[in-house]
């Protein structure tokens, strides 16, 4: 890990690490200043890892405070290799874990594989002890990449399936790969799932919720028009997302590429309404690609309007960065019920006046961010209680330049940024 300030310059680097092989998936800032970093290990008890594998790759997750010490750390695992891909924090302060095993019921997986890999969640407390876990499959290999938090407490959970009929899998494949998107409790129990594809391989990376509660789910495809994808391949794979309603029903779908490969790794809602999709291209000038390539492998980003079309160009500049094997991490989320966030007057002259109050209790943080996307400062960072209404002021210095500005509120179930105006 290295941490680095709001204009490049490194502050610390940190390794974490057993004897064999460690690989990072995913780090978020914790409302509490700290660090959950997640990814899977096949080390054994080592250097900085406490507990042995348990067969194979295991996952493996590490806290640390701000200053990159690390707190604790804890695997779990079955017998053979289990990739642990995403996370989300739950209402309770702990920790959702999800990604792919092929183990069996061994170690902390406490059900028999439903073939190949299965989707495997494990659920921990604040301290990182397991709660429970679950596995959701069909007889053959399914994948979790993505997941989040729903606000009744429900969890989503997206990745492929090669799986048929069977098992967890309520409808039968298209043809090689489908998306596949799974709705489950907070005890982990399955309300309902999807699948999408065409008639050849499409892989799920990336699902978001959507303004209107359904979602969007974002990833690469090789097929042709047919099942659920409503246009022609432009040459090999492309990006492809697909607009589904609360319930799982499809809205609609597009698909963006060129001549070449195009892998969507990551989605992210606008401030304007629209989406930001990114990933990785080999493709020159051709289809929906409006520049030549700079080499074998260039980052890809497409803004799209609510309705999936090719947006005009954005002007502001908003901060992004990227995790393994993607190349856009979630900037904004849509607006939720779960709390109630006010501003006036916006636009403001002299001070800015800040009402929140939540439908849950949890750690909260609210920042104000400049358009470049550094913090100018940080209005609370704690704990807050439901049903409390706090109030805050921010009165800019006499430095501080006019214009716009992001209030950025964090808490463990989403991020939500509200634009502000500041005149002088």
């Amino acid at each position: 890990m290295v941490k680095i300030n709001s204009t490049g310059t490194k502050q610390w680097d940190k390794r974490y690490g057993g004897s064999s092989y460690d690989e990072l998936s995913k780090i978020s800032q914790l409302p509490t200043g700290e660090y959950f970093v997640a990814g899977y290990s096949s080390s054994p008890a080592s250097g900085d890892k406490t507990q042995g594998s348990q067969g194979g790759r295991d996952y493996w997750v590490i806290k640390i405070n701000a200053a990159g010490t690390k707190l604790w750390d804890r695997r779990f695992g079955g017998n053979l290799n289990d990739n642990l891909e995403n996370f989300t924090l739950t209402p309770d302060g702990g920790y959702l874990l999800g990604g792919a095993s092929a183990s069996g019921l061994s170690g902390d997986r406490s059900q028999l594989s439903r073939g190949g890999e299965d989707y495997w969640v494990v659920r921990l407390d604040e301290a990182g002890n397991k709660i429970w876990d679950r596995r959701f499959g069909g007889s053959d290999k399914d994948h979790l990449f993505s997941m989040g938090r729903l606000s009744n407490g429900s969890f989503y959970l997206g990745g492929y399936s090669h799986s048929g009929l069977s098992g967890d899998k309520s409808q039968a494949s298209q043809g090689g790969k489908d998306y596949w998107l799974v709705v489950i409790n907070g005890e982990g129990e399955k309300l309902w799932d999807r699948r999408f594809g065409g008639s050849l391989d499409d892989e799920l990376r990336s699902v978001i919720r959507t303004r209107d509660g359904g979602y969007l789910l974002g990833g690469k495809s090789d097929s042709p028009r047919s099942g659920h994808k409503s246009q022609n391949s432009r040459g090999s794979t492309d990006y492809w997302i697909v607009k589904i309603s609360s319930n799982g029903n499809k809205q609609w779908d597009q698909r963006y590429g060129g001549v070449g490969i195009e892998e969507l790794r990551n989605l992210v809602a606008t401030p304007e309404g629209g989406y930001l999709l990114g990933g990785r291209t080999e493709s020159g000038i051709s289809g929906d690609k409006s520049q030549p390539s700079q080499g074998k492998q260039d980052y890809w980003l497409v803004q799209v309007a609510l309705s999936g079309q090719e947006a005009p160009a954005v002007e502001e500049t908003t901060a992004v960065t990227a995790n393994r094997e993607s190349t856009v991490a979630r900037i904004n989320v849509r607006e939720s019920t779960e709390t109630r966030l006010q501003v006036r007057p916006n636009p403001f002259t002299e001070h800015l006046q800040v009402s929140l109050a939540l439908t849950e209790s949890g750690p909260v943080s609210l920042q104000v961010y400049n358009s470049q996307g550094q913090r100018v400062t940080t209005l609370f960072q704690g704990q807050a209680e439901a049903g409390k209404n706090y109030q805050f002021q921010w009165q800019p210095s006499v430095q501080q330049a006019a214009g716009l500005y992001l209030l950025r509120l964090h808490t463990p179930a989403k991020t939500q940024t509200t634009k502000i105006i500041f005149t002088k």
